[in-house]
């Protein structure tokens, strides 16, 4: 992993919100989807192992997915096939189940519930992040969502992030993002946010050296801001 020195924090009256991408970040999804894509590939007799999953395919949209598994198999199929089957696993897979809080998620937010205002970017599909903030009793404390149903492009495209913005009437000097993959960190950071990295150890290897900081939890995340950012206001 390439790691980045601590960047000067923003003063805490200017700091008003944090922006959290859902998979790897919020909930702890990466390994489900793994397997789900292996469940797409089965018919075609491919399958991808988790280090080709962890440099090939995590933090990137399904359609994007789908295109890497095209040309690396020489699939007949298209991006699009691949997507929509992928989509459907996804569907079947939390109708009647949520993808895990990653650990400390549940503190963090009722830490930040009070002192920011709070926001989802990321890369997943609508159903999938409203499946996690309704099944985990999280969703009055998110005023705004961006999904892939959003923008045109996703991460690492910065769309979403400015898109967030947008809605929520911010500079981007105002927010700081939280993200666990590069992809994510380069959309933030592409859009002018400040980025706190949590890797995964499906994303251990990521370059963060746009990160202001890489943090190994929730944790330390909740600790750093309180004490760069809130101790400096």
């Amino acid at each position: 992993m390439v790691g980045a020195a601590p960047v000067s924090a923003p003063k805490s009256d200017r700091l008003l919100a944090l922006l959290l991408d859902h998979d790897g970040t919020l909930v702890d999804s990466e390994s489900a989807h793994h397997l789900l894509w292996n469940e797409v590939l089965a018919p075609f007799g491919a399958s991808i192992t988790a280090l080709e999953y962890e440099r090939d395919y995590a933090g990137l949209p399904a359609l994007d997915n789908g295109a890497q598994a095209v040309a690396r198999f020489g699939l007949r199929a298209t991006a699009q096939d691949l997507a929509q089957a992928k989509f459907a696993a996804t569907r079947a897979y939390l109708q009647d189940k949520a993808f895990p809080l990653m650990p400390g998620v549940a503190a963090a937010l009722a830490h930040w519930r009070s002192r920011f205002r709070l926001g989802v970017v990321t890369g997943a599909r609508s159903f999938a992040v409203q499946n996690s903030l309704q099944k985990h009793g999280l969703a009055e404390g998110f005023e705004c969502v961006v999904s892939a149903d959003d923008v045109a492009r996703t991460k690492p495209d910065p769309a979403c992030y400015r898109l967030a913005l947008q809605r929520m009437a911010l500079q981007p000097e105002n927010v700081l993002a939280i993200e666990d993959t590069a992809h994510g960190v380069d959309a933030a950071t592409s859009a002018g946010l400040r980025c706190i990295a949590i890797p995964t150890a499906l994303s251990a290897q990521h370059d963060f050296s746009r990160a202001c900081v890489v943090l190994p939890s929730m944790a330390s995340a909740v600790d750093w801001i309180d004490r760069e950012v809130l101790s400096r206001g």
